[in-house]
């Protein structure tokens, strides 16, 4: 005849909860460094296609820029010597009509 199973019992140990202990927290003095300016060295690098191209089309178009600052320069340039050559121009033709008036003056007309 097959014996009956006998269960032990289950004991559990007591859990012993440990008090958490909280340390204080302790602030280290912050400590500026002095910045250090490092020059920037460049070296050849082996660059993507795609990263070199779109620093060769920025340079066109920087290019681009000081071509149209160059002619708007010198085309306010060439409006400026216009507007001197008129001046001179119209000074010239004042001083001529003088001298004109001065050598048709006759004084024995007003006699």
């Amino acid at each position: 005849m097959p014996q009956p199973a006998v269960q032990q019992p289950v004991v559990q140990q007591p859990v012993v909860q440990q008090p958490v202990v909280q340390q204080p927290v302790v602030q280290q003095p912050v400590v500026q460094q002095p910045v250090v300016q490092q020059s920037v060295v460049q070296q050849p690098a082996v660059q993507q296609p795609a990263v070199q191209q779109q620093q060769n089309q920025m340079e066109q178009l920087r290019r681009l820029q000081e071509q149209q600052q160059n002619q708007v320069r010198q085309s306010q340039e060439q409006q400026q010597l216009y507007a001197q050559k008129q001046q001179y121009d119209m000074l010239m033709q004042y001083m001529e009509f003088q001298q004109q008036m001065i050598r048709d003056f006759n004084p024995s007309r007003f006699i």
